[in-house]
């Protein structure tokens, strides 16, 4: 196991080239009006940094070739002129010149070792190599999340060596690194629909100090806000099976994602590609006035969708929890009750009845819809239903900590067998029953 070492450090990476460099006046990238005049864009940096170590990454043709005319190669030119720098100079040597797998995974390597846990660092790519800055990104990148590392800087030295006389501009890309952030979060909500990711990464769109300094961004910060906020509560919502709560939430996103439009496009353009896919994986489930019982069969169908929905993500613990209570729902549905949350514990009961006298067992507890229920053409098929889940429920709720416990490929098999029932129980009970809200439902899922 590797141990970390937690420090402090501000370290700057950079590649020294072959090239016969020119001398020429850079500009800090912040436009503070600060400039460095020199023909190596690691002097500048040195001048515009505050680090404790310039690592400088050398193929051995830089460390030992002369370029053109020059009496020295370019590594010793430059050791040279940082002779009396306080920074600590450390070369890093034979770096691969090729292409090949083999060659970049010894770049990374080189890369991770100079990197420990909590540093922070400022990468330079005015010089790198061929395929070496898309290695470097994503090297520091990685290690932003195994290490810690803080990237402060991802700079670029733009020097043009058609115009003369003229100050070199230089330029920080970090913004651009934030895109891997929201790669990330969006290949999250893609495959397991989580959108907590995404909303905390529009709610730091514009940053506390810029907003506290800069009133005008104070409006456009605030829609952010709100959209952040319900993309969470939905997200959380659907992650603590709150399917009630989950319908009714997703019928504000569609309002407040369209009032901060213009927002995403200034201040979190990444967000754009994603909104409508965001509305699509989330608007399905919107409902509003959920326990209105003119939309309890629109409510119940729903439900079942969020059922199908948890099921194609993997998320096996929240299916089955929900099909548990949705059945006990479809069941009161049937019995006549209009309101979701009328009689659930009576319902309960005969369900579980009707699953002891499947099972030839002695009914616990009697219930007044035993006779109603018993009456039901579908009695058997709901009655186990109602015991498979329960079986599936009570050995997830119980953390494999009771004796005999299912393994989790087992209870995965149980649950997949059982979901085809599920779904035809939904288009039986639901999509052909006779009530006005029944013709909108979809016929298939």
């Amino acid at each position: 196991m590797e141990l970390f070492v937690r420090t402090k450090n501000m370290k700057i990476i950079s590649f020294l080239g072959f090239n016969n460099y020119q001398e020429t006046t850079y500009v800090h990238p912040s436009d503070s009006g600060k400039q460095s005049t020199t023909p190596f864009f690691q002097e500048a940096l040195i001048d515009f940094f505050d680090q404790d170590i310039l690592y400088i990454f050398l193929t051995k043709t830089v460390e030992t070739k002369l370029p053109r005319g020059a009496t020295q190669s370019n590594w010793e030119a430059l050791q040279d002129r940082l002779k009396n720098s306080k920074v600590k100079l450390e070369a890093v040597y034979n770096v691969p010149e090729g292409n090949s797998p083999e060659d970049s995974w010894l770049i990374f390597d080189k890369i991770t070792e100079c990197l420990n846990h909590g540093d922070k660092v400022v990468l330079d790519l005015t010089h790198s190599f061929r395929s070496i800055p898309v290695i470097a990104l994503l090297a520091i990148s990685y290690l932003r999340t195994v290490r810690q590392v803080t990237v402060e800087g991802l700079v670029y030295g733009a020097f043009n060596p058609n115009v003369q006389g003229q100050p070199t501009q230089t330029y920080d890309l970090l913004p651009m690194l934030g895109l891997l952030d929201w790669i990330a979060a969006t290949d999250r909500f893609v495959k397991v629909g989580d959108g907590v990711p995404l909303a905390e990464l529009l709610k730091n769109a514009i940053p506390g100090t810029e907003r506290q300094h800069n009133p005008a961004v104070r409006p456009l910060g605030s829609q952010l806000d709100l959209a952040s906020k319900i993309i969470g509560e939905i997200s959380q919502a659907i992650a603590l099976v709150r399917p009630l709560e989950t319908l009714e939430l997703t019928v504000r996103l569609e309002e407040i994602l369209n009032r901060a439009d213009d927002g995403f496009d200034q201040r979190a353009k990444p967000f754009t590609l994603i909104a409508g896919q965001l509305l699509e994986e989330y608007g399905q489930f919107a409902l509003s006035d959920s326990l209105d019982s003119e939309s309890l069969s629109r409510n119940l169908w729903l439900q079942f969708q969020m059922i199908d929905w948890y099921m194609k993500r993997g998320q096996v613990m929240q299916a089955m929890t929900l099909a548990g209570e949705w059945l006990i729902s479809v069941v009161a549905y049937r019995l006549g009750s209009n309101h979701l949350l009328d009689s659930r514990k009576q319902v309960g009961f005969a369900l579980n009845n009707g699953s002891a006298i499947l099972q030839k067992k002695q009914p616990q507890k009697s219930s007044e819809f035993d006779q109603a229920f018993q009456a039901l053409p579908d009695y058997e098929e709901l009655s186990d239903l109602r015991g498979i889940l329960s079986e599936i429920r009570n050995d997830l709720a119980h953390v494999g900590m009771n004796k005999n416990p299912k393994s989790a490929k087992k209870l995965v098999d149980l649950a997949n067998q059982i979901f085809p029932r599920l779904q035809s129980l939904a288009e039986n009970l639901l999509i052909s029953d006779d009530s006005p809200s029944v013709g909108e439902l979809p016929q298939t899922i």
